[in-house]
């Protein structure tokens, strides 16, 4: 309970930083804060649907309604489900034009990127990285790798040297250095 309880507060965290960072860099991302219904197929589901909604409540604050079948079209387009729980503090970006603005902004920091080529390796150069890839080699004071869920390898010219899964987590985590 104590670990869910983390999770969902860290979770709740990230969101905040995302909708803070998206706005305080006013990036062209299409970000959308508009709420989410999530609808039960069954009773049961829909009663573990309000536990679900109990424990984000009580462990982030968030506004959690909980809809019955015969209030679902107020929330929703159809009455199919069997009722279902919105969460108000729920939303979304564009991926694409989010990856595009955080380039710019990373581009314009002065982060040199090499994408689309195979890392093949870093020499520790004292105050510097040399970096070489498939598709030739940098030199970077710092450098941040990771693989894209393609399975493409990148190198970023930044603050650490890491290795992480999923670019969107690197950039937010380079850019607030």
């Amino acid at each position: 309970e104590a670990q869910k309880a983390r999770l969902l507060k860290d979770s709740l965290a990230s969101f905040d930083y995302l909708k803070r960072f998206v706005g305080e860099e006013n990036l062209d991302a299409d970000l959308d804060i508009s709420g989410r219904f999530f609808g039960a197929i069954s009773q049961r589901h829909y009663e573990q649907l309000c536990r679900d909604g109990d424990l984000l409540r009580s462990h982030t604050g968030v506004t959690v309604h909980e809809i019955t079948k015969a209030r679902q079209t107020e929330v929703s387009a159809t009455d199919f489900y069997k009722g279902g729980i919105l969460i108000e503090e729920y939303g979304g970006l564009h991926a694409g034009k989010d990856h595009a603005a955080l380039r710019k902004l990373a581009t314009s920091l002065g982060v040199k990127f090499a994408s689309h080529c195979r890392l093949q390796k870093i020499e520790d150069q004292g105050q510097s990285k040399r970096v070489f890839t498939s598709r030739g080699s940098l030199t970077a004071d710092s450098v941040f790798v990771w693989t894209t869920l393609q399975g493409t390898e990148q190198a970023v010219s930044i603050s650490d040297v890491g290795w992480v899964t999923g670019y969107v987590l690197i950039l937010f985590a380079a850019l607030s250095y």
